[in-house]
């Protein structure tokens, strides 16, 4: 049985990933502040699934799907960095009014 969704416009969609972008940075900016979680998001920002030095053979011209794998990626990173870049902001200000 597959849920229905209801149609929604572009900027509904973009409404919605915008939302849980900000609640995942959210999220890992809170595993951030420990030096364990910060490790982790860093091993995760430095991992890659991108298919490189012909592991797999795409072709003459790679397919959509490794273009995707790409922007995924680079989300992924991006999130990640902003998380850290906020966790980092928020110790330094814990610092300064300490």
């Amino acid at each position: 049985m597959k849920p229905e969704f209801p149609e929604q416009s572009p900027d509904q969609i973009d409404g919605r990933l915008n939302a849980y972008r900000r609640l995942l940075i959210g999220l890992m900016t809170h595993v951030a502040r420990d030096a364990d979680g910060r490790q982790m998001l860093e091993a995760m920002a430095r991992e890659t699934e991108i298919v490189a030095d012909h592991e797999e053979d795409p072709g003459v011209i790679p397919d959509e799907g490794f273009a995707g794998q790409n922007l995924a990626e680079e989300e992924i990173r991006a999130i990640i960095t902003a998380a850290l870049t906020r966790a980092e902001a928020l110790a330094a200000a814990r610092s300064t009014t300490s």
